[in-house]
């Protein structure tokens, strides 16, 4: 976010000779429904009494051009561990979710649990809801995600899957990685250009236990 010049005056004449804390990060609090969230500081340089915050956070602090908010600096632990719900089935089909949520987080300097952030992944714009922090000792449950190892897993997705499509090609010796609620069956097709050789598939699950079922004659693997 961008803060006017006099914050940062008023930073160096409180710290004096000790260095400001690193990342700075702010309490943003709207002052008429009491939604909390935080934020980094990108550099001090609005007009005074205005600031400037990204928009997915004006949304999930429910706040309009012009409204009123409060600024607080604050001392936040390093987060361990966040999960997700993406808001958008379309999610889940990334070829490879962690990876794309991890390059978003290098533009995060702090999460709040009930953050509704939005990240962008090859053109597109996902929505994802902070379901869950560690450690979360604070009120409201928040950390800096800045320099860390975060550990993070994803939630069931808040939109229904769309009705089932024709089945996913899988390519050989390359890994895929997605997901299959509860009481669903996802499909997929390997095409195999030499029948005489054997094929292994390796099923990882980060939660749950699911099946796997394959077959040779059907067009379809599902699990």
């Amino acid at each position: 976010m961008v803060l006017p010049d006099l914050v940062l005056n008023r930073l160096l004449e409180h710290f004096g000779d000790h260095p400001l804390p690193q990342p700075l990060i702010f309490e943003i609090n709207n002052t008429l429904t009491g939604t909390i969230s935080h934020c980094g500081v990108l550099e001090f340089t609005s007009e005074i009494r205005a600031a400037y915050i990204p928009d997915w956070m004006m949304d999930s602090l429910t706040l309009d051009n012009g409204a009123e908010a409060s600024f607080t600096l604050r001392s936040l632990p390093k987060l361990t561990f966040v999960k997700f719900k993406p808001l958008e089935y379309a999610f889940t089909e990334i070829e490879d979710p962690r990876v794309a949520l991890e390059m978003a987080l290098s533009k995060f300097t702090a999460l709040t649990l009930g953050d509704t952030i939005t990240i962008e992944y090859h053109g597109k714009k996902y929505r994802l809801y902070v379901s869950a922090v560690a450690p979360d000792k604070r009120t409201p449950p928040a950390g800096c995600v800045v320099d860390t190892n975060v550990e993070v897993d994803f939630d069931t997705p808040a939109e229904e899957a769309p009705p089932s499509s024709a089945p996913t090609t899988l390519e050989l010796d390359k890994e895929f990685t997605g997901f299959v609620n509860a009481d669903e069956f996802q499909y997929f097709m390997v095409k195999i250009a030499e029948a005489s050789k054997a094929v292994k598939i390796s099923l990882v699950s980060s939660k749950g236990f699911p099946d796997l079922y394959i077959s040779s004659s059907s067009p379809s693997v599902r699990f």
